[in-house]
């Protein structure tokens, strides 16, 4: 486990060393979460999904809606009045 002491400047940044940015995987402007716990500041990498990722969610959804509500609705109205 790497570990450095770095100081917090004026505006409350703090420089990740690049050691472990680089063993991490961390570019400029990956999301972080920061965590408080119990007195320990825990910073933690923050996976965003894809476009693709959020495309394909969004067609999952939409399949569920239309299964759920718009095939049932369409059956119905479909059938030949007697």
């Amino acid at each position: 486990m790497a570990a450095e002491v770095v100081k917090v400047d004026e505006k409350g940044r703090v420089l990740i060393p690049e050691e472990i940015r680089d063993a991490e995987g961390i570019e400029p402007g990956a999301p972080l979460q920061v965590v408080d716990v119990g007195g320990l500041i825990v910073l933690r990498k923050v996976e965003l999904p894809s476009r693709e990722d959020i495309i394909k969610m969004c067609r999952e959804v939409r399949r569920d809606v239309y299964k759920r509500e718009v095939e049932p609705w369409l059956k119905k109205a479909m059938k030949k009045p007697k």
